[in-house]
């Protein structure tokens, strides 16, 4: 029997579809992994797609904030938006504007976004409007308290905020005159607070000033100084490099007024005590111009005794009416004894000088002359010792001597005077009535109304016409 020959069962490869759907159990699990990828995949998006919105609104806000505020930083990193002025152009306006639309739309999406809320603080500083950016402020420090730069900035923005509150000034406050709106409305200690979190030194505070200062922006320097003052209350170099700042200006009336302030922190720093001294003399308060200088001798500085005692002594000699001259004398002993003239070093000759000038007045010449010839060792061009030493060899009989030393003013200071006259007076006891009418007249050709020289040239007339 032949077998039968069946031909060979051709097996079909069944696709990953026909296979799952073939067994109920692979099924099931498939569509388990499907609905777990789609719910990734959605879940996914549901964060993503709010949260790429929020860094895409950050991104835009953020460029128009820097966009004001990054020519403002290339003084100082101190520069801070509600350290600035307000905005006033339009167009800047606008971008701020549009900056505050973009951050608001990312805390829409995202309200822990934080660089959103400094941001926005920023906007609103620059808009002038410091009470929603200390609010925006606040919350970024709720958010990211070891940062101190929201503490630094909140700062800024509490003196913003103070400076829009009403208030009646009292006239016998802080020389600092924006701190008593912020002293009386409690701001000033939420300042100090919040720049003393910030780590911020006084020391900062007063470099920026010192910086603006020399580029002459006097008013925001002085913004400065009084921030310095309010986080070291008791440091009296703001104060005085105030009152430096409106002496620059000769207005000394609120030189004082600051230098005072100094005093009152600092009373043994001997430098503010003389400052003060001066800004007095440059008021012609002679009395309390001596008063600051007593005080300044019991402390410590770079200014010298002897500087302190010079100031008196001139003051008791050349200002007080009339003179006391056993004080004057008496301080130019101590400046003399001290021998400490730290500054104005040209002040230990011109003691000599003045004490010449006290015995002339005396006419103790022998005496003047001693005190003359001292002065001219150390200050070898001074003019006026010039003249006094020639007044003094002529009054001693020594003419010669007398009139070379009074034609060596001349060549000092050829534009003065005063060696003019004393020459046409000298020549005219000589009875040299051709020089002296010459000299005479170089001084009408000085000043016209000198009266001395006009005299002097009618008496020649009469003796010599």
């Amino acid at each position: 029997m032949e077998d039968t020959a069946y031909p060979a069962v051709e097996h079909k490869k069944k696709s990953p579809l026909t296979e799952i759907f073939s067994h109920p159990g692979t099924l099931q699990r498939s569509r388990v992994r499907v609905f777990l990828i789609l719910g990734v995949v959605i879940v996914v998006g549901i964060w993503m797609v709010p949260n790429l919105a929020a860094m895409y609104h950050l991104a835009r806000g953020g460029q128009y904030v820097a966009s004001v505020l990054e020519p403002a930083h290339a003084g100082s990193l101190l520069t801070v938006a509600c350290s600035l002025a307000p905005a006033k152009d339009a167009q800047t306006r606008e971008q701020l504007k549009k900056a505050r639309g973009h951050l608001g739309r990312a805390l829409d999406f995202n309200p822990n976004l934080s660089q959103a809320w400094l941001g926005l603080a920023r906007a609103n500083c620059l808009l002038g409007q410091p009470d929603t950016a200390v609010k925006s402020y606040q919350t970024f420090i709720e958010l990211r308290p070891e940062n101190p730069l929201g503490y630094l900035e909140l700062g800024f923005a509490l003196e913003a905020q103070c400076a829009t509150q009403p208030s009646k000034k009292n006239a016998d406050e802080s020389p600092f005159a924006p701190w008593v709106v912020c002293a009386q409305k409690g701001f000033l200690a939420q300042m100090g607070a919040a720049w003393e979190t910030a780590g911020v030194g006084p020391g900062q505070f007063l470099a920026e000033g010192e910086r603006l200062a020399k580029e002459g922006q006097s008013e925001e320097s002085l913004r400065w100084y009084a921030r310095a003052s309010l986080v070291a209350p008791g440091w009296g170099k703001p104060w005085a490099q105030a009152g430096a700042l409106f002496a620059k200006n000769e207005d000394w009336e609120n030189a004082a007024a600051f230098y005072q302030q100094a005093v009152r922190r600092e009373p043994r720093n001997r430098d503010y005590g003389y400052q003060l001294g001066q800004a007095y003399e440059a008021v012609e308060d002679w009395g309390a111009a001596l008063d600051a200088y007593a005080n300044a001798l019991e402390g410590e500085g770079k200014v010298g005794t002897s500087n302190v005692y010079f100031r008196m002594g001139l003051i008791s000699f050349r200002r007080l009416s009339p003179p006391n001259g056993e004080r004057a004398w008496e301080f130019f002993e101590q400046a003399l004894a001290a021998d400490d003239f730290a500054i104005n070093k040209w002040e230990r000759g011109n003691v000599y000088y003045q004490r010449g000038d006290m015995l002339a007045r005396q006419q103790r010449w022998e005496e003047a002359i001693g005190e003359y010839e001292e002065a001219l060792v150390l200050l070898p061009e001074h003019y006026w010792a010039h003249v006094g030493l020639a007044r003094a060899l002529w009054k001693t009989g020594q003419i010669e001597r007398g009139i070379q030393v009074a034609k060596k003013a001349l060549e000092i200071s050829p534009e003065r005077k005063h060696a003019y006259l004393l020459l046409g007076n000298i020549y005219m006891a000589q009875q040299d009535f051709a020089e002296a009418k010459k000299y005479y007249l170089k001084v009408q050709g000085l000043d016209p109304e000198d009266k001395a020289a006009a005299q002097a040239l009618e008496k020649l007339e009469q003796v010599n016409p």
